[in-house]
């Protein structure tokens, strides 16, 4: 009969067998190793909480008696097990921020977590050495170390992808990334290297077959890092699964974890590099719907079904599946390579894949067909083009817009918000920190609770002329009311439906007419454009360019009379 597993106490040492000779060779402890002088409590959970809850695994009556003091003092709540039940039992009753496992049960821990059944995700592993070797082989905290490290890496990813048309999304690969190698139980050498290895490969050629791009210099770059644990293993091991040199190993006891993070690695790879390559236009809803059956489709190939099924649940829990189709892309418009370029790549480590464009006529059915994360107009190098098809697109819902400008001009920054434009991003442009911004407003609420589709927006005619409003609005079948106002004062309205001009007013001149005397104002006025369902009676019968170009005739010929 099996006894009910004792539960884990803050300070549960061993005791010793008294011998005959002991107290010949007993040894004074300094103060710091006396036995605390409070009664513990009997219930670790009734004990008052502290700032950090750490699971020490062992089976060593040395690392109880001597670190259990230790960190109880530095403020840490410490809870000792070394069976698989005890430790079962401190996840599901303690809050536990760190599990260090010693040398003496590394093994038998690992086992445990493949053996499933552990609630041990989200919680950091480590494992822990000889103690001197620990204390005199570190000069400076290993997270210090792997910051620098890492910033090593992402520079060096930097460099070669700005050579190329594309990035990867990083940030969600490595996101992926630590929380799988959590789920598994990885040590936090082996969740880093994974990590750094991620952004050491370059994105595949859209369209290729090939995975990545250049995986030699990967391979060498990550031996050159020198980091304390093979990530140039395990880019090998990730290529042979993709090569089918290899196949993939359950995460069971015999399995190394170099194994199961190359299986990790593929995966996150697969689902944020690989897939979107192979994509054609903006992904869709149907397309991510389908993303489970696309990672199952690899099972066995770059994956484990256990690690492949373990990726599906984590995607569904964090619902990331769901959201995936609304992060996808981001427009660029603009002439200027070098702009298109340091965008795609500052974009792409944070998730978001750009599409640029040169013109903007040519990024309208990007924004129409499935509104983007964010549509970003390089206003310097576009000049009033860009003005003129911004009204248009600012009437789609939730559609984020942003202009780049060459210049600090106050005037013209309050005329673009004007216009539409959610912000104006002057010199000097940090690419990095322009995406972190806008990444941040694209995945915040949801975007009809920021913009009323139905708000309108105002400008000046001086920025955009009377005409070429008309045009944009109708070659795109808007339905709205033009509200305009001249500097002295006279006002005068048009409504178009669905594109066509129906009903004009200014002043005692109604239909045609009125429209015809706004287009004498020039540049002087200003305009409200107003999305609408309802319209008053027709009084404008003829097409929309018939009655434009006579009111440019007019104007014309009132202007040679002066």
């Amino acid at each position: 009969m099996k006894s009910k597993p004792r539960k884990p106490a803050p300070h549960d040492a061993e005791r010793l067998e008294a011998r005959p000779d002991v107290s010949m060779r007993r040894i004074q402890f300094p103060e710091l190793f006396e036995p605390d002088r409070e009664t513990p409590a009997n219930d670790p959970a009734e004990a008052p909480p502290l700032e950090r809850c750490v699971l020490l695994v062992t089976r060593s009556p040395a690392l109880k008696n001597f670190l259990v003091p230790v960190f109880r003092r530095e403020g840490c709540q410490t809870l000792v097990a070394s069976t698989r039940e005890e430790v079962s039992l401190a996840l599901s009753e303690h809050a536990i921020s760190h599990i260090l496992v010693a040398q003496d049960l590394v093994d038998s821990f690992s086992g445990w977590i493949a053996a499933g059944g552990l609630a041990s995700a989200g919680t950091e592993v480590s494992v822990l050495g000889e103690v001197s070797t620990t204390l005199l082989d570190n000069p400076t905290s290993y997270a210090k170390m792997f910051r620098a490290v890492m910033a090593c890496a992402q520079m060096l990813s930097d460099e070669r992808i700005s050579r190329l048309s594309a990035s990867a999304p990083y940030s969600l690969i490595t996101r992926d990334i630590v929380d799988l190698c959590k789920t598994f139980g990885l040590r936090r050498l082996a969740t880093d290297g994974t990590q750094i290895a991620a952004w050491l490969l370059l994105p595949p050629v859209p369209g290729s077959a090939a995975p990545f791009r250049d995986l030699a210099r990967s391979v060498a770059t990550a031996r050159s890092l020198n980091f304390p644990w093979r990530v140039d293993v395990l880019l090998e091991r990730m290529r042979s699964f993709y090569a089918g040199q290899a196949h993939p190993a359950g995460p069971d006891v015999r399995t190394h974890e170099g194994d199961i993070a190359a299986q990790i690695l593929a995966l996150a790879w697969y689902r944020h590099a690989v897939i979107p390559a192979s994509a054609v236009g903006p992904a869709g809803a149907a397309e991510e719907r389908n993303s489970r059956q696309r990672l199952r489709a690899v099972a066995g190939r770059l994956a484990s079904v256990d690690v492949v099924e373990a990726y599906v649940r984590l995607l569904e829990a964090t619902g990331q599946e769901a959201d995936a189709g609304k992060r996808q892309i981001v427009v660029v418009v603009t002439t200027n390579e070098d702009v298109a370029r340091d965008l795609s790549a500052s974009f792409g480590r944070l998730g978001l894949r750009v599409v640029h464009k040169r013109m903007m006529e040519e990024a309208r059915p990007y924004c129409e067909q499935l509104p983007p994360a964010a549509l970003i107009v390089d206003f310097a190098a576009l000049g009033m083009e860009a003005v003129r098809l911004s009204v248009v697109l600012r009437l789609i819902p939730g559609l984020l817009m942003y202009a780049l400008v060459d210049a600090v001009e106050p005037a013209v920054t309050l005329e673009l918000i004007d216009m539409g434009f959610d912000d104006v991003l002057p010199p000097p442009h940090d690419f990095g920190v322009v995406a972190a911004r806008i990444t941040r407003s694209a995945r915040q609420a949801k975007r009809s609770t920021v913009r009323d589709s139905h708000a309108g927006f105002r400008g000046a005619l001086v920025a955009l002329s009377f005409v070429d409003l008309v045009q944009s609005l109708a070659q795109s079948r808007k339905s709205v009311r033009v509200e305009l106002t001249r500097g002295d004062g006279e006002a005068a309205m048009v409504h178009i439906n669905e594109g066509r001009l129906v009903h004009g007013r200014a002043g005692t001149l109604q239909g045609a007419e009125a429209v015809y005397r706004v287009i004498t104002w020039g540049d002087d006025g200003t305009f409200m454009v107003v999305p609408i369902d309802n319209f008053p009676a027709a009084n404008i019968d003829d097409a929309v360019e018939a009655v434009l170009m006579e009111g440019c005739r007019r104007f014309d010929e009132s202007h040679a009379l002066r």
